[in-house]
């Protein structure tokens, strides 16, 4: 995931504490150790430092063990809220986000990236890839994985982000988070995550190779973007209300 991109989505920081929702460990801050043992789950956090990394389920690099549906922090309390492969994981996607919303501060940001599907995507997500691909679901109408009252926390469908912010029922979603105003929606990430085999081990894309990969993307997104991203940068702002 392009550094650049979630530098560009973030407010520069006015107050000194900035949370972070995210499941994956390379937010952690370097000088921090793994912890000892679990942390206590859905423990509220109300003075913490300035990154909290959280997942739903336990792993050594974590701050907090919480589910996203239900976030241990104060409304009014958190400047940005990021989220790396969360929402389409959730089973009910808009209670998170209006959880997100809830924490945030005035002027604070939702920052997700996320599978996106575009013509070439859904043939990848639907046949190559281990998670589910179900475009009939309705995220807004309530649960939206199948089998969702007995899923496991790395159930997935990829098609629920597409399905929230897609250009067909934006406005919809909105209506839902009068709270938030959408300040990007940008399809992106093709040669490099097929190169990389997403989150396997193994890999095709060696990493001095990377810069290569990234710049030819760069220079021809607008080639294909509409109708082969794989991925998506979405970013949500919270209003004063």
């Amino acid at each position: 995931m392009p550094t650049e991109i979630l530098r560009s989505a973030f407010p520069v920081p006015d107050i000194p504490a900035v949370y972070f929702l995210s499941c994956v460990g390379f937010f952690r801050r370097e000088e921090r150790t793994a912890a000892p043992h679990p942390p206590a789950r859905e423990k509220s956090i109300s003075r913490a430092p300035t990154v909290v990394s959280t997942d739903v389920v336990w792993c050594p690099w974590l701050d907090a063990v919480a589910d996203a549906q239900h976030l241990p922090f104060r409304s009014g309390h958190v400047t940005n809220v990021l989220g790396v492969d969360v929402l389409h994981h959730v089973a009910t996607p808009l209670a998170f986000l209006k959880e997100a919303e809830r924490i945030l501060i005035n002027g604070g940001r939702l920052v997700l990236v996320e599978p996106w599907i575009t013509p070439f995507s859904y043939l990848v997500y639907r046949y190559l890839h281990q998670e589910d691909c179900d475009l009939t679901a309705d995220p807004l109408a309530g649960m939206s994985i199948r089998s969702a009252e007995s899923k496991r926390p790395l159930d997935g469908n990829q098609a629920i982000p597409y399905l929230l912010f897609g250009p067909a029922v934006l406005a919809r979603t909105l209506g839902s988070l009068p709270g938030f105003r959408p300040l990007a929606i940008e399809p992106f990430c093709l040669f490099a995550y097929l190169l990389s085999l997403g989150f396997k081990r193994a890999s095709l894309l060696p990493e001095w190779m990377y810069p290569v990969v990234s710049r030819l993307e760069h220079a021809t997104i607008e080639w294909w973007r509409s109708a082969a991203a794989l991925r998506a940068l979405i970013v949500l702002e919270k209003q004063a209300g």
